[in-house]
């Protein structure tokens, strides 16, 4: 009897393990986090590797030098005021536009892109942000602020700007060891992949 019931402990202790070993490798949010880190890195190495899109990151580093913060809030509350002059550009210019397509392709992965400069000021931006000014936020504070290549990643929240749920994945944009910027992936928590064909 007492044979019987060691065996079949061990039975019951091996399926235990077993299950959660299949339910451990099937996790599928541990494959949305690794699909999230992998798009920011995928992302921010076709920034990196794009003179063009360095050289808007650059000129607007340059005319933000000497930026007060009296001057950021400024030119924030005009974003938030809905001033063309400032917001147009931004949404015009050709890393916005490549941003913007990378949402637009993403089958609904990525809810928005924002390419800060060394202030925290939108260098780019997917689609129009409530505000101008990230540097007061952790996407900025955490990253570049920060002085870290560290991933920062946000708790869920509701996005203003997308209107959906959201979790955001920022990181600070490095080149040869100098930070030039940083980076945050708006990622809609609705999205599922597709699912895998069977066999």
């Amino acid at each position: 009897m007492l044979k019987r019931s060691r065996r079949l402990a061990a039975l019951c202790l091996g399926a235990v393990l077993s299950l959660q070993a299949t339910l451990a490798a099937a996790d599928p949010l541990e494959d949305t986090r690794n699909l999230y880190f992998t798009t920011l890195s995928q992302t921010i190495g076709e920034i990196l590797a794009n003179p063009k899109f360095l050289a808007i990151l650059a000129a607007q580093s340059k005319q933000s030098e000497d930026w007060t913060e009296a001057d950021i809030l400024a030119l924030d509350k005009r974003w938030r005021d809905g001033d063309k002059s400032l917001i147009d550009p931004i949404l015009a210019n050709p890393l916005s536009k490549r941003m913007a397509e990378l949402v637009a392709t993403s089958n609904g992965l990525i809810s928005e892109i924002i390419v800060m400069d060394q202030k925290g000021c939108n260098v780019a931006v997917s689609s129009q942000t409530t505000d101008y000014w990230q540097g007061d936020e952790a996407k900025w504070q955490k990253t570049f602020g920060a002085k870290t290549d560290a991933v920062h990643v946000a708790r869920v929240d509701f996005d203003q700007s997308t209107r959906s749920f959201s979790q955001q994945f920022s990181r600070a944009l490095t080149i040869e060891g100098r930070q030039i910027g940083a980076i945050t992936l708006g990622f809609d928590i609705r999205y599922h992949p597709p699912a895998k064909p069977p066999g």
